[in-house]
């Protein structure tokens, strides 16, 4: 009977350890957590702070040919210092954050974008959650 009893419990632990890994490792939309360490480095390296996780994640097709608005996106790229052309046609993953410290309290709530293709971030942007707001690089 001693002998189920620690089982059992070693069973437990070893169960609670795997999720509490899956849970740090892989948490809500499955992204990885150096992706998301990543992502947080490149927005804090721009000066943003955002939260510890993201709150949407999804694919996202590059174009292989820029329309104008994409055109124009590009250029808010390539002020941060990435651009996109060499990614036409790619699909890549888009990681949002709420940022904390946008200086125009009034703008409503700020987000943080973030472009990843195989682990290398490509892009970027922030934008305002508003119906009349903004989008504009991720230089402050």
């Amino acid at each position: 009977m001693e002998k189920m009893k620690v089982l059992l419990y070693v069973l437990c632990v070893i169960a609670i350890t795997c999720v509490v890994t899956l849970m740090i490792f892989v948490p809500d939309g499955g992204y990885k957590f150096s992706t998301n360490k990543k992502c947080i480095e490149t927005l804090n390296s721009f000066g943003w702070e955002v939260g510890r996780r993201p709150i949407k994640t999804e694919a996202v097709q590059i174009p292989d040919t820029f329309d104008v608005v994409y055109t124009d996106y590009n250029k808010l790229q390539k002020d941060s210092g990435f651009d996109l052309e060499k990614y036409k046609g790619q699909k890549a993953m888009r990681y949002t954050y709420i940022v904390k410290n946008y200086p125009d309290v009034d703008a409503g709530e700020i987000y943080a974008n973030v472009l990843i293709i195989d682990g290398t971030v490509i892009g970027g942007d922030i934008m305002s959650s508003r119906l009349d707001g903004f989008m504009h690089s991720l230089n402050i």
